[in-house]
């Protein structure tokens, strides 16, 4: 996950990445679920919409490879490829699984690392 380039692509510092980072891992978390949920009803509509999602998503805060296995999903979905649908799901469920200890990761770092303020007056 190339945080870095995320947070210069977005114009932000670590402080406005953060939220941004918290907020992803919960969509991240339930669009999964739901892409689980519409792959076992069969329904490629709604796959699709949520590995649409999940696409940009990750591509918002720099996980390229979980993009392009969304993607991948996405494309399967809305050819109406079940199968080749199901497989990419387990391929981006494995991704997102890094993703998600990345994500952790990135939020330890931040919280723990504070911002110079201003100088102290006595």
């Amino acid at each position: 996950m190339d945080t870095r380039a995320a947070m210069e692509r977005l114009g932000i510092d670590p402080a406005g990445y953060a939220p941004i980072l918290a907020v992803s891992a919960r969509e991240i978390d339930k669009r999964l679920e739901l892409c689980r949920t519409a792959l076992a009803q069969g329904n490629l509509a709604d796959l699709a919409l949520h590995a649409h999602t999940l696409k940009s998503t990750t591509s918002t805060i720099g996980a390229g490879q979980g993009a392009q296995y969304a993607r991948s999903l996405e494309h399967a979905a809305d050819a109406g490829k079940l199968d080749e649908a199901a497989a990419h799901l387990r391929d981006l469920e494995k991704e997102l699984h890094e993703v998600a200890v990345c994500i952790q990761a990135a939020l330890r770092q931040i919280t723990t690392v504070k911002p110079a303020g201003p100088p102290l007056r006595s």
